[in-house]
């Protein structure tokens, strides 16, 4: 709710009433989950917006999460598990027998790619339930959606949500990188993934 604090100020005996329509920040302030102790032989869920891009019709993984995935089986011995979504409603993207189902079986979560405004406000949603619920969370924006989650983060209380931002050129609609640029964005951002769901 906007209050509104005004101040008398006097002009050549003339008054005028300044209004400042800020009000102070009320939105309670949501603790995120716990981190893992480590992510050793964990089970993680990769959720994704809108694989069914990257594999022409069939769901398959961003090639930033598939580089991920494969060096977190290699380091950290993982198990893993994978959802694919063409809705960007908000909450529980995947429907809520999905969210259910990765609620009682993910030890952490990795979420994304959001590019847009309607993907980015649905991932920001989903891992913010997850968190709730006590389960780490780490989300992928594009940098033209990054200020857009900020800001979906703070309005739903939750401003310490962990994320990660790469360039827009990677991303399920247009795709401008290649190959080869994908692997090399996944692999600039791997050392952050591992310390934004486990302590070790």
């Amino acid at each position: 709710m906007l209050t509104a604090r005004g101040r008398d100020r006097t002009y050549n005996d003339r008054t005028m009433l300044i209004l400042d329509p800020t009000a102070e920040y009320a939105v309670p302030r949501l603790a995120t989950a716990a981190r893992l102790p480590t992510l050793r032989k964990k089970k993680i869920w990769f959720l994704d917006n809108q694989g069914q891009h990257w594999g022409k019709g069939k769901p398959v993984m961003n090639p930033i999460f598939l580089q991920w995935q494969a060096r977190l089986e290699r380091d950290f011995e993982i198990d893993w598990d994978y959802a694919c979504t063409e809705q960007f409603t908000a909450p529980f993207r995947h429907g809520k027998e999905k969210f259910e189902e990765i609620l009682n079986d993910a030890d952490a979560i990795i979420n994304g790619l959001a590019c847009c405004g309607s993907g980015t406000s649905a991932v920001v949603h989903d891992a913010i339930q997850y968190e709730l619920r006590g389960i780490p969370t780490v989300s992928l924006f594009t940098d033209t959606a990054v200020s857009h989650a900020r800001a979906a983060m703070m309005k739903l209380g939750m401003p310490e949500l962990q994320i990660l931002v790469v360039s827009h050129n990677i991303h399920m609609f247009a795709p401008v990188a290649t190959a080869e640029e994908s692997v090399r964005a996944a692999d600039a951002l791997y050392p952050s993934v591992a310390p934004a769901l486990a302590l070790g």
